[in-house]
Order: C-alpha cells, then structure tokens, then sequence
C-alpha cells in the first residue's frame, strides 16, 4: 500500500551510536503510529482499490523494466520476482562473489546505493 517507509526502515549510523540507536528504537516500534493506522485503514477501503490496482501496475513495470535489464546484461541467474520490489540475483558469473564489497564500491565509485542481499538473510 506504497506504506513501505513507515513500516519497516534503516538507518547507516556511526558504530558508537549503534547502541544508543537500539535502545531507541526499542521504544518507539512497540506499536504502528496513529498515522500509519489511519492510512491503512483508508487504503483497505473499497474506495482505493483502483488506486492501488494502478500502484500493482507501476510496480510490475518497474520489475519488468529491471528484469530485463539484467537480462540484456547478461544476468541469467535471478530469483523470481513475485511480488516484492525487489530483485536476487547473482554476480557470480562475472566473479562478484561478496556483495557488500560490490554496494559500498558502486556507492563510493558512482554514487548508486543498493543493499546487499545478505542484509536480508537470517
């Protein structure tokens, strides 16, 4: 419901705030904010299912846009993307085998940010 931000987030911060950050946070994502609660309330209702079939659409353009970018690219190994926003895929091939090397150079050499997949993992 294009909410994303105000449910989940992250933040690069100085080691020595790591601690002070945690605590912080602790105590302010015991619940969702009133405002989140409104707005999902709103986005359930009958009368935004047009809006949010038109943000499906956008999303699936997008998805396709990159998948086919990857593909013209030469990156034949890529996980389905099935309804998220965002894309696995490896570099493997091209001998990329540690990914946050690969965003914190692509971030320091041409000023794209992405997040490594492994942020992800469990």
């Amino acid at each position: 419901y294009s909410m994303t931000g105000w449910r989940i987030g992250w933040l690069i911060a100085p080691d020595h705030l790591s601690d002070p950050i945690n605590r912080l946070n602790q105590n302010l994502f015991i619940s969702a904010p009133t405002m989140s609660q409104r707005a999902a309330l709103a986005a359930l209702q009958p009368a935004a299912v047009n809006e949010l079939e038109a943000h499906v659409a956008r999303y699936d353009k997008n998805r396709k846009v990159v998948l086919d970018g990857l593909r013209r690219m030469g990156v034949a190994d890529v996980a389905p993307a099935n309804g998220a926003f965002y894309v696995y895929f490896s570099l493997s091939s091209f001998g990329v085998c540690d990914s946050a090397a690969l965003c914190a150079a692509a971030l320091e050499e041409v000023g794209v940010a992405f997040t490594p997949g492994i942020d992800f993992e469990c």
